[in-house]
């Protein structure tokens, strides 16, 4: 297939780009910090051990999208607008991107992509590792009535796309989905809809990213410190709330169906039992936000913001999730160091609801 534009050169941009460069698919990759794309020119792209692969990298100032080219978006929801500036319908675009933006979500386009995957990136090389695997999801955004690849009736091509109608643009998406899957780094699943399974990481992201950032901890710790995990866990559970009275469906993200993990959420010693399980898998690896607080910039409206705009519409109360946007806004305004003790507020919140003090005080939790 023709190139394609992947851009930011971030976690996600480089496991996908890399990935797509493995399967035979031309890249080019748009990034705004000169450093990065010096050293892409120089030394190529990076992935984990894998060797270093070739690639024209291009500051973002001297980018110029063309139709005959996929751009795949990787950037922080944040730097949505600049991007979108340059982009217009004629444009194939397939962003990957964790958070809603009402922006991009206004933005014409068909298809969007989901990274189940954690990935960590280096910070002036085109470089990045899978810290915790997940498959990468890709789909339509508007379901079967949707332009798209598994329109209609059509054969299924072995790669659990139906090709329907022939129409170049679905034609690209199923070989951009064949790529990545001939590359053997990502596993690749195909959504009918995914707008359920962006559902379903918002559901996590906005208890997870915020949570972890403020307090500057890995995702571990927000299930293998007792406070941090009653207050994670209050988190998911009003998040949930919110999305279910919303009438959003919540596709299938992870071990567990939606349903089972929301009944599971309200039986506090089964949390405690299977906390330490999901928490090995989380260990050493970091949320999208992570880094931010300091650089006074955060996706937090991509998060909490988006799920608080849904409960507003729905009339659901979000009493938690409006103190910590708050914290969020109030720590990034002033630039301030990540530290557990940043989300004691929301402890309080909770023991006012709860009717009790919490246990295990925040100060004895270590931070990144």
């Amino acid at each position: 297939m023709e190139a394609v534009d992947v851009v930011g050169a971030g976690a996600i941009g480089v496991t996908v780009g890399y990935a797509l460069l493995a399967g035979g698919v031309p890249v080019r990759f748009v990034e705004k910090d000169a450093h990065k794309v010096a050293a892409g020119n120089r030394h190529g792209v990076r992935l984990g051990t894998e060797p270093p692969r070739p690639a024209e990298f291009l500051l973002f100032d001297r980018w110029q999208p063309r139709p005959d080219r996929w751009v795949i978006l990787c950037t922080k929801c944040y730097d949505n607008p600049v991007v979108l500036e340059r982009l217009n319908p004629r444009i194939p675009l397939l962003p990957i991107q964790n958070g809603l933006d009402p922006a991009l979500e206004a933005f014409p386009h068909s298809y969007a992509g989901i990274a189940a995957f954690v990935a960590q990136a280096q910070q002036e090389e085109p470089a990045a590792r899978i810290t915790r695997r997940g498959p990468l999801y890709v789909g339509r955004r508007h379901g079967p009535e949707g332009d798209g690849p598994s329109r209609g009736n059509g054969p299924d091509h072995g790669n659990g796309i139906r090709r329907g109608d022939g129409s170049d643009r679905g034609e690209s998406a199923a070989a951009l989905v064949t790529a990545l899957r001939r590359s053997g780094h990502l596993h690749v699943r195909w959504k009918d809809d995914i707008r359920p399974i962006q559902a379903a990481k918002l559901w996590y992201n906005a208890a997870i990213a915020p949570l972890a950032t403020l307090a500057g901890v890995d995702n571990a710790a927000l299930l293998e410190h007792p406070a941090l995990r009653r207050l994670f866990i209050a988190l998911l559970r009003e998040n949930y709330r919110i999305l279910c009275q919303a009438g959003v469906r919540l596709g299938w993200l992870g071990p567990l169906p939606p349903p089972l993990v929301a009944r599971v959420l309200r039986c506090r010693p089964l949390v405690a039992l299977l906390a330490p399980f999901f928490a090995r898998s989380l260990r050493g690896t970091y949320c999208s936000m992570s880094g931010d607080l300091t650089r006074g910039r955060t996706e937090v409206d991509a998060y909490t913001g988006a799920l608080l705009h849904l409960a507003r519409q729905a009339g659901v109360p979000a009493p938690l999730n409006t103190v910590l946007y708050e914290l969020l806004q109030q720590a990034a305004a002033c630039r301030l160091r990540p530290h557990p003790v940043l989300v004691e507020p929301l402890l309080s919140l909770l023991s006012q609801k709860g009717g009790h003090a919490v246990p295990h005080p925040l100060r004895s939790v270590p931070n990144a």
